[in-house]
């Protein structure tokens, strides 16, 4: 098992290299690696796909379709020009009305399904006002990471540190107790992204993507109306989510509707699908199951376990958990990582004898940390084809953020729950 846990993160380290040098497109590089699992035992050959058909990516699908509905009726334009005027029309303007809607949005619904709806939004406005996508959609994004801090449903990584303390029988978050840590967090991270957050994005330069189709909305018709009616409704069931109806069942049925009602043509629906997200999706996330079952991440809790030693100050176990939880969830799903090292919290604050629902809390608000590569995070990937990033963008325009992210968990979490 220490031979496949070990290769597993060898393989995790060469694809996040090869990311970097940016010498083989990423979604190449993802399938590549995921390739490299299966041919070396770490997982099922036949399964390397398998991700395709999960729910997640079924989301992908729908969302995509609805995102693309918007765009092509001009509902896109209509809703772009409206923020506009709310918020102004220059980079400013786009940039704050980008960065409030992700947070408010991400706070009650699914980053993923916030980021999908909004990247046609943001590429209007950015059309109206001549400024690059690159120079909003990062901020964006990272405003929808700073919402999923508000409350416990904003991302699946907050349930998912819930699960592990209802796992070891400890108290449970409520829904709002994240957002002791998420509120400093919006607010210190919206001041930086205003300032010295803006000298780190791209130059103004012209994207990769064809906004050149969006269309001049003119009256409304019956179409953008029927449009906006379906998508609005999709929205509102994502938010509700019944417990019988999953998110992507929600996504598809409203992709469907758009289709069935000819709001979207099923040749323009297909064409809304980005199969080179799909692949690095599916490949990252093959990845990330040969580092969980062949013990990765449990040779890291290991690795983690010598690093804390004996010393049983708080601040030094805090600081040394959440600084590897933020390294380990730019290259792993943030879900992921929660996943791993929460587990590991529990262990280590019971042989430290400090309180496991603290340090489970650093964990989950350090693996919300993804800002530093396109990989922790689903949001985060979708953006590199629109916004024509490339890895090290990410890297430069990310690191202050996530320091940040973990400085504010540092101090602020003993603050409410103390060790």
């Amino acid at each position: 098992m220490t031979t496949q846990a070990a290769l597993s993160l060898i393989i995790l380290l060469l694809v996040a290299v090869f990311m970097i040098l940016d010498i083989i497109p990423t979604s190449v590089v993802a399938i590549i690696g995921a390739l490299a699992c299966g041919f070396l035992g770490l997982v099922d050959l036949g399964s390397i796909f398998a991700t395709m058909g999960t729910e997640t990516m079924i989301l992908l699908v729908g969302l995509s379709i609805v995102g693309s509905a918007m765009f092509k009726t001009g509902l896109a334009t209509r809703i772009g020009r409206f923020m506009m005027k709310l918020f102004g029309k220059s980079e400013t303007g786009v940039y704050i009305a980008a960065m409030v809607i992700g947070t408010t949005l991400s706070a009650v619904a699914s980053n993923t399904a916030v980021v999908i709806t909004m990247i046609p939004l943001v590429c209007t406005m950015c059309k109206e006002v001549k400024v690059s996508p690159s120079r909003i959609l990062y901020p964006m994004v990272a405003a929808c990471s700073f919402g999923s801090a508000l409350t416990l449903i904003g991302t699946p990584s907050n349930i998912a540190g819930n699960t592990i303390l209802a796992k070891f029988d400890l108290p449970t978050m409520g829904f709002f107790d994240v957002a002791w840590v998420g509120v400093p967090l919006t607010v210190i991270g919206y001041l930086y992204m205003m300032t010295l957050g803006k000298k780190t994005l791209p130059p103004n330069t012209e994207s990769s993507v064809d906004i050149s189709e969006t269309k001049d909305p003119g009256p409304w018709d019956k179409k953008t109306i029927l449009t906006a009616v379906i998508c609005a409704v999709t929205l509102a069931v994502m938010v509700i989510q019944p417990d019988f109806l999953p998110l992507s069942a929600i996504a598809l049925c409203g992709a469907v509707i758009l289709i069935v009602t000819r709001c979207v043509s099923e040749r323009e629906a297909y064409q809304s699908i980005d199969l080179s997200t799909m692949f690095l999706f599916t490949g990252l996330m093959t990845i990330t199951t040969a580092v969980n079952n062949s013990g990765g991440g449990t040779l890291l809790a290991g690795l983690i376990m010598k690093m804390i030693g004996n010393n049983t100050n708080p601040y030094v176990i805090t600081t040394i958990l959440g600084t590897i939880c933020v390294i380990l969830t730019s290259f792993i799903s943030n879900t992921a990582a929660t996943m791993i090292l929460g587990t590991v919290a529990v262990y280590v604050a019971q042989a430290s004898g400090l309180n496991p629902f603290t340090l489970v809390m650093v964990v989950v608000i350090t693996a919300n940390a993804c800002f530093a590569t396109p990989v922790g995070g689903i949001a985060s990937t979708l953006i590199m084809k629109p916004g024509n990033y490339k890895f090290r963008d990410f890297v430069r325009m990310g690191w202050p953020l996530s320091l940040i992210n973990l400085i504010i968990a540092i101090l602020v979490i003993p603050l409410v729950w103390s060790f």
